[in-house]
């Protein structure tokens, strides 16, 4: 059995790891003597190389060639000419030739379809879809999608129903399609990262067992694009900081989960700000792995993150979690887990009470048990479900 898995971005990007490797354990179980092609944008760091096992063999999608060379100048001529086609099919074509080889593709759908980074990026993931599905002879799968209804276009229902296979990883996205796909076209089963094993690390410095809170915060809402702004998301998370360090007895400990500076650029903001209180500590090593950030993360009393991933990785340790949540996928998850969002998930886009996030979480902390008990009885259920995904691949 010849598996290719395709995503956009993997090396800095530990949520896109975390989905990689759940995926990986759920084709194994099914599958156990495949052989597995991981097709990424960009060569494969070292970390993930000898960290990412069950991977038999990486494709780089995007030619590792210079950024001024015939070949890239070639490509944006021919965009810029309105022959995307070809230029998308001259990045991709040392790469479609594996396509046909495979029994299996799983394409990682994720936000791609999500016009808010851009009407550039999603027009080329269009054809992107196209070209790979033409040059693929068996089971070609759009694989964990979330989307906002009003993103849901005639471009994206064609790609749906051109697939074989297409899945949703969470019930607000499911309804979306469900309105507009017919329901044998699509598959509900939630995000491959919650069954990701944890790996076991030395915990850093200054950690108190049962007495950390982990923070998260992200690069990406504090551009202009996600409409409260820089300073009203800073200025919420400062009100926190203060609740916790002023009113309460616990520790903050910031953990990135993109790397390449991503989230150590917004993170280092609130870590330089209290560094003096002697409470707080910064995880700024960008070499660990997704699996070892789960482990740090499953150890902390209580999480509050940005990133989704960082906050599946504390979902599916049993961690009381308030997400600070910028699209659709953490409102579908939180309704899935808790019948809810209100006190579970703190929009980003609408952050115009400076105090939401320390509110939301001074009831976090007065319902920890609670959280912690809900979580730990409906975790068993929700992650067979993402086993389940085997059985429609």
């Amino acid at each position: 059995m010849n598996i290719m898995i395709i995503i956009n971005a993997m090396n800095y990007n530990k949520g896109s790891e975390a989905l990689v490797r759940g995926t990986i354990s759920i084709l194994k179980r099914r599958y156990p003597d495949s052989f597995i092609t991981v097709a990424m944008s960009g060569n494969p760091t070292e970390t993930v190389v000898n960290g990412m096992q069950g991977v038999d063999k990486y494709i780089n999608r995007k030619p590792d060639v210079y950024k001024y060379s015939i070949w890239n100048i070639m490509q944006k001529i021919l965009w810029k000419l309105s022959l995307k086609k070809a230029s998308v099919f001259l990045r991709l074509y040392k790469c479609l030739k594996y396509n046909a080889k495979q029994d299996l593709i799983i394409r990682i759908v994720g936000d791609n379809y999500d016009k808010t980074y851009g009407n550039f990026f999603v027009e080329q993931y269009f054809i992107e879809n196209m070209l790979d599905k033409k040059y693929s002879k068996n089971r070609y799968c759009l694989y964990n999608c979330s989307l906002e209804k009003s993103h849901i276009d005639n471009s994206v229902t064609s790609d749906v129903s051109t697939s074989d296979v297409f899945t949703v990883r969470e019930s607000l996205t499911y309804n979306n399609f469900l309105e507009i796909i017919p329901k044998e076209k699509i598959h509900f089963h939630p995000d491959p990262a919650f069954v990701m094993s944890p790996q076991e690390i030395a915990l850093p410095q200054g950690w108190e067992i049962d007495n950390m809170v982990g923070v998260n915060l992200s690069n990406l809402i504090l551009e202009d694009v996600y409409i409260a702004g820089k300073d009203k998301i800073l200025y919420a998370y400062y009100n926190l900081m203060e609740y916790i360090l002023n009113d309460t007895a616990l520790k903050i400990v910031f953990i990135p989960h993109v790397m390449n500076n991503a989230d150590l650029s917004a993170l280092t903001i609130l870590y330089e700000k209290y560094k003096g209180s002697g409470r707080v500590i910064l995880i700024d090593d960008q070499e660990l792995s997704a699996p070892q950030l789960k482990y740090i993360i499953s150890k902390c009393r209580m999480y509050i993150g940005a990133r989704t991933h960082s906050t599946i990785a504390a979902y599916s340790s049993c961690i009381p979690t308030l997400v600070l949540g910028y699209s659709i996928k953490s409102l579908g998850i939180a309704q899935d887990l808790f019948g809810c969002t209100e006190n579970y998930v703190v929009s980003s886009q609408n952050l115009s009470d400076g105090m939401a996030l320390a509110n939301a979480f001074k009831w976090m902390l007065s319902n920890e048990e609670e959280i912690r008990q809900h979580l730990e009885d409906v975790m068993p259920e929700y992650k067979q479900r993402v086993w389940d995904t085997a059985n429609i691949l």
